[in-house]
């Protein structure tokens, strides 16, 4: 009988200051799906705001160590942490095998949020 390696599923999650959720699935090196999901204007508090379009796709290893590296560097930034999910702010949370290993809220408009941002808003192209 020959026992298989449990798999290790990893999912790092972003939503941003308006509510669109930024999902990363790693389920180990070869499948990492990227996943965007906008919000609609329906769920907007406007009722008028749209993030756009659903994406779904593939990205590499090299792109994934861009999502850890901002995701660490935004843990480690305190000065940018809030306690409290307002408005423009962005909370991200990191899940491995269903467990959350990290849950943090980051301040309007903070580098952190900014950086968050900017590395997952590549993947929408």
């Amino acid at each position: 009988m020959t026992v298989q390696p449990e798999m290790t599923t990893v999912l790092y999650r972003y939503a941003d200051g308006n509510g669109n959720r930024y999902i990363i699935n790693h389920r180990n090196s070869d499948d990492i799906e990227f996943e965007y999901v906008p919000v609609k204007p329906i769920e907007s508090s406007s009722g008028e705001y749209s993030g756009g379009v659903v994406v779904k796709k593939k990205i590499t290893t090299q792109e994934f160590e861009q999502v850890k590296e901002v995701f660490n560097k935004a843990k480690a930034d305190v000065s940018a942490h809030t306690s409290v999910r307002a408005m423009g702010t962005g909370h991200l949370t990191i899940q491995e095998n269903n467990a959350v290993t990290l849950d943090l809220i980051l301040s309007f408009r903070s580098p952190a949020q900014k950086a968050m941002e900017e590395v997952f808003n590549q993947f929408r192209q």
